[in-house]
């Protein structure tokens, strides 16, 4: 399991790369919300090194395949649109990161990175959701007037998204779609916690707790989407991970208390009721999208320009501006053609495919695996593919890549989930 992996495609002699780049990447990662550029710079040091180090990318046939023809069917794409300036610029949302991806592979070589990079997340989101609690109380419509009368109080209540907590990040519901991907990242190290000592030593009380802060920092965004798949991740946590009664009944009583301040108090201003999912715009928005895709099915309008078609649609007074169709499938099918939206769709599902069956059927039914190796592919499997669950929900109902921190983290599960199914394929090469 702690062997190096085998990287397909690529320059074996980039296992000389530097012993500092992966402990950058981790910090670099870890610290993005905090300290933006400075982290774009280590990660941007890192991606550099890997590219000189392997020269070729890091990925099977049809991986790479399917990103280059994703990337080049982009490219045409903005040229294609009656947007082409915005289209272009828009594909810095895209490229940089299929690059990332490409390379990422190379650095995932040993297992103790994914146990330090997921544990890493959860320590560094501990601030993230005190002051999402903190945030909550005060944007709160149940405030004291006389807190009010405190000018930087006032200034907190009376800023953008009411009774929704967003800390550093520009919406609540990029908020929450980082955190559930730190929520699925701790949920499997709980799991392998129980099979053998983390990587870096942490009391199962403090994982504990550190990973269901994530919960409640969920709660305080408001975000319906992030308090559903939350709750999907720790119902399929107990599902896979074999808890005792105990820590089941932490669980549920976690769970329990969440869903009951939901309904109290709801989620931000918001009620919780059947209404709020009929009477959603996005049914509206899906329906824009899927006439878009009618008209120009291969090749899309360009991306970045759902902006620019969308008012002479107007769905609702209310909704002047909408910058996308709040869901990724719709948006890749919109504005960049069905052509795209296959390509990085059969890419994912792939890697995705690979990472179940490395974590519980292939090994599982391997008469020369030992049960506690099996179970620790399992667990670490289960991080990363309840935290990719976190990346994939989200994106049926909302689109957070624009925002660098989710997008950067979005990936790099990714890159992680495909490397790992990799260390199977090492152990039965080894003599």
């Amino acid at each position: 399991m702690r062997a190096l992996i085998r990287i397909p495609q690529g320059n074996l002699k980039g296992a000389g790369l530097a012993p500092f780049n992966a402990p950058l990447f981790l910090i670099s990662l870890a610290l993005l919300p905090y300290l933006f550029y400075v982290s774009m710079v280590g990660i941007l040091v890192v991606l550099i090194n890997l590219i000189r180090a392997f020269r070729k990318p890091c990925l099977d046939v049809l991986t790479a395949g399917c990103l280059v023809a994703t990337s080049g069917l982009m490219i045409i794409s903005a040229g294609r649109s009656p947007y082409p300036g915005e289209a272009f610029l828009q594909l810095s949302n895209f490229l940089p990161y299929m690059l990332m991806f490409a390379y990422l592979p190379g650095l995932f070589r040993k297992a103790a990175l994914f146990e330090r990079l997921a544990i890493a997340l959860v320590f560094t989101a501990i601030p993230i959701n005190l002051i999402a609690v903190g945030e909550y109380l005060l944007k709160s419509p149940r405030l004291p007037e006389s807190w009010r009368a405190i000018s930087w109080v006032d200034a907190i209540y009376s800023a953008p998204h009411a009774g929704r907590a967003m800390v550093m990040f520009d919406h609540p519901n990029v908020m929450a779609s980082y955190l559930v991907i730190v929520l699925g990242l701790g949920l499997g190290m709980i799991a392998l916690q129980r099979i053998r000592p983390l990587a870096v030593s942490v009391s199962p009380k403090l994982l504990m707790g550190m990973t269901l802060l994530n919960l409640v920092g969920i709660f305080c965004t408001g975000s319906r989407n992030g308090l559903a798949i939350a709750l999907t991740q720790i119902f399929v946590f107990v599902l896979v991970a074999r808890l005792s009664r105990r820590m089941i009944v932490i669980l549920a009583g976690v769970v329990g208390a969440i869903a009951l301040g939901t309904v109290t108090f709801g989620l931000g201003v918001r009620q919780i009721s059947i209404l709020n999912v009929t009477d959603d715009p996005r049914v509206g928005l899906w329906k824009i999208a899927l006439d878009l895709i009618q008209q120009r099915p291969w090749l899309g309008w360009g991306l970045g320009s759902f902006k620019f078609l969308y008012p002479p649609r107007l769905i609702d007074p209310e909704y002047q501006n909408v910058f996308h169709p709040h869901n990724i499938w719709l948006l890749l099918g919109a504005e960049a053609g069905l052509l795209v939206m296959l390509s990085m769709t059969l890419m994912v599902a792939f890697v995705c495919y690979r990472a179940v069956r490395y974590g519980f059927f292939q090994r599982s039914s391997s008469s020369e695996s030992q049960p506690s190796q099996v179970q620790e592919e399992r667990a670490i499997a289960t991080a990363y593919l309840l935290a990719f669950w976190g990346c994939i929900g989200f994106a049926l109902f909302d689109i957070t890549f624009y925002d660098v921190r989710t997008n950067a983290l979005n990936w790099t599960i990714l890159a992680a989930l495909y490397t790992a199914s990799y260390f199977s394929q090492e152990q039965k090469q080894k003599p």
